[in-house]
């Protein structure tokens, strides 16, 4: 192994430690190597079992280092390990071992110092002030929501270029001078000011200590405040303080905000003489005699502390001229619906279109949920499809299911059909989905109709089967069938780094796509839906992802060639996750199929021809 890419492997373990996002890099390097027989001294495309031996060990240890952050006494346990590894088995677990070992212990104090700031910006976020973290030039490093509340008020503040200034110019150069001046004092009272601004307020400026090192720049905190400006206060918390009911917390917060009788009579269209009542039952509650009295007892309550708890978001759907009957709508309550399986497991599931539409069961993706649908759901009214999308154990709200395979959703399949009353339905599979669905249209025979695969993913025995996919699929579904141990580790920290950073994943899920479908993820209500989407599938962690990928690897327990029913395949040119030799494979073996290749086009297919997939399921089950 030269000396440069073993350089990247031990630097990219260090910088793992600080960023679990590098992890899918690091595990694909570190399996290359082991694949080409480097570490062993041979140079062997397949992975030669020892090494599959020691790269499985490897992943345990480093997995369960990383998913608990073990104690002392349990790295000094592990570095004894290194022992386990002899030069036969692999010289390169030898080598890089260490550097883990020293990597989590980098991890976690990292760690510990993340959780330490993480609290302390907790309670910075709570304060009833603004405050912001400035450099001696007056560049914002850190601030609160109330800081960038008060900005908004035109409380004489602004940011320019990531600068703080005043809106007056003479304020601006005494601003100036003062975080300069405060800057360069190791301690003392700070400077403070008044601002000419239409909300009228007042800057406090503090020196910062930033410690000894050489390389920290100055700082200082700048503390921005006005009487005139709304008070955020969680009406709940006023109740639990003071006894109070909903009606009197509210009144009492427009009170403390400055509002008159008047003007809280007139928005909230209660009598005058109802607000009195309300309000000497306030007075009774506080032990006030005046509002006065009133408004610097709440001012100077713990309350103001209190994190306000953010309203539930609703995501919104621009969709031009939609029926009211085809828009999205989270609240829909059919779009999380639950039934009893008969072996006491909860089996969830969605239900999307026209009540007395056709009836079709979708099968969704590996990251997939009841919810991984376009957004946009008038094609099913159009067509009068009646879609119905159950989570598989493990998903979403569906309870687990140990050693399960395939063929063991048809089960589950059988009594979901029978709890709807479906005689005869079409089904749909969307990439490992497809699978599912392959197998259900050959367990129900001529109950199905009509079977459509959209990027569906095959079954594989080989590496070279994974030719032409993207290499941290091909990496991770490698890994899945021969080292499933560090096959899991990796969607661990794959799982974790989706639900702390959905926005990050999708951004990568973009970059590595076609331009097709980076013009349709674009769609920011397709982004929202498949943000959505793939978090739901993670509620209950990675395990069952997993699982799923390890059974496209194994026997099936059928072939594509018992399914008997019409099949519509719609695919990709350009998919890398599911590449088109594939899915040819998928065609040679099915005994009635069409397949609609498209040109251009990547695994999101299924959202830039959602209306033409949807017509043509209609079309076929009409002509069944």
């Amino acid at each position: 192994m030269d000396a440069q890419r073993l350089s990247q492997l031990i630097g990219l373990i260090y910088d793992s430690s600080v960023d679990l996002d590098l992890w899918p890099m690091l595990l694909q390097g570190l399996a290359e190597e082991l694949e080409s027989g480097i570490g062993a001294g041979e140079s062997n495309p397949r992975l030669q079992r020892p090494q599959v031996e020691s790269i499985e060990r490897l992943g345990e240890y480093v997995s369960q280092w990383y998913e608990g952050g073990l104690e002392e006494d349990a790295i000094l346990e592990a570095e004894k390990k290194i022992r386990s590894f002899s030069g036969e088995e692999s010289q390169l677990i030898q080598l890089l071992l260490p550097h883990f070992v020293r990597a989590l212990r980098i991890n976690l104090n990292f760690v510990e110092l993340n959780s330490e700031n993480q609290a302390f910006s907790s309670v910075l976020e709570r304060l009833p002030i603004g405050m912001a973290i400035c450099d001696n030039s007056g560049r914002v490093h850190a601030k609160n929501r109330r800081f960038d509340s008060l900005l908004e008020q035109h409380s004489g503040l602004v940011l320019r270029s990531g600068r703080l200034n005043a809106t007056d110019a003479a304020d601006n150069d005494m601003l100036r001078k003062m975080v300069s001046e405060v800057a360069s004092e190791e301690e003392g009272m700070g400077q403070a000011m008044r601002l000419n601004g239409e909300l009228p307020s007042s800057v406090m400026i503090l020196p910062l200590k930033m410690g000894d090192s050489p390389i920290a720049r100055p700082r200082v905190i700048v503390f921005l405040a006005s009487l005139m400006s709304e008070v955020d206060i969680d009406p709940r918390t006023l109740a639990s303080l003071y006894g109070l009911t909903k009606a009197e917390s509210r009144l009492t917060l427009a009170l403390v905000n400055g509002s008159t009788l008047d003007e809280i009579s007139e928005q909230y269209h209660v009598s005058k003489h109802t607000l009195r009542t309300q309000l000497k039952s306030v007075y009774s509650k506080t032990d006030c005699r005046r509002q006065a009295e009133l408004v610097v007892k709440v001012l100077t309550s713990p309350a103001l502390l209190a994190e306000e708890t953010p309203p539930q978001t609703k995501v919104e759907f621009s969709l031009m001229g939609l029926p009211e009957q085809g828009e999205s709508n989270d609240e829909d309550p059919r779009t999380l619906q639950h039934m009893y399986l008969g072996d006491g497991r909860r089996l969830s599931f969605a239900e999307y279109g026209p009540e007395d539409g056709y009836p079709t069961i979708m099968m969704h993706g590996l990251t997939g949920s009841r919810l991984q649908l376009h957004p946009n759901h008038r094609p099913l009214y159009e067509n009068n499809i009646r879609l119905f999308i159950p989570e598989r154990p493990g998903y979403g709200y569906s309870d687990s299911q140990s050693e399960r395979t395939i063929l063991d959703w048809n089960r589950d399949l059988d009594e979901l059909s029978d709890f709807l009353e479906l005689e005869r339905f079409a089904l749909m599979g969307y990439s490992v989905g497809g699978s599912f669905a392959m197998a259900a249209a050959a367990h129900f025979g001529e109950r199905v109709s009509h079977l459509s695969l959209v990027s569906s993913m095959g079954q594989y025995h080989d590496l070279e089967d994974l030719d032409g996919m993207l290499p941290m699929f091909r990496m991770l579904l490698g890994l899945g069938k021969f080292t499933p141990s560090i096959a899991m580790a990796l969607m661990r920290l794959m799982t974790r780094s989706i639900r702390s950073k959905p926005d990050k994943y999708f951004e990568r899920i973009i970059e590595q796509s076609p331009q097709m479908d980076k013009e349709v993820l674009s769609d920011p209500d397709i982004q929202s839906v498949y943000t959505r989407s793939v978090l739901e599938a993670a509620r209950q962690g990675e395990r069952d992802m997993m699982l799923e990928q390890l059974m496209m690897a194994r026997d099936w327990g059928f072939s594509p060639r018992e399914v008997e029913v019409p099949v519509t395949m719609w695919h990709g040119e350009l998919d890398r996750h599911v590449p088109l030799p594939m899915a040819r494979a998928i065609q040679a073996e099915l005994p009635r199929v069409k397949m609609k290749l498209i040109q251009g086009a990547g695994h999101f297919l299924i959202f830039r021809y959602w209306p033409e997939i949807v017509s043509e399921l209609s079309e076929s089950v009409r002509a069944a």
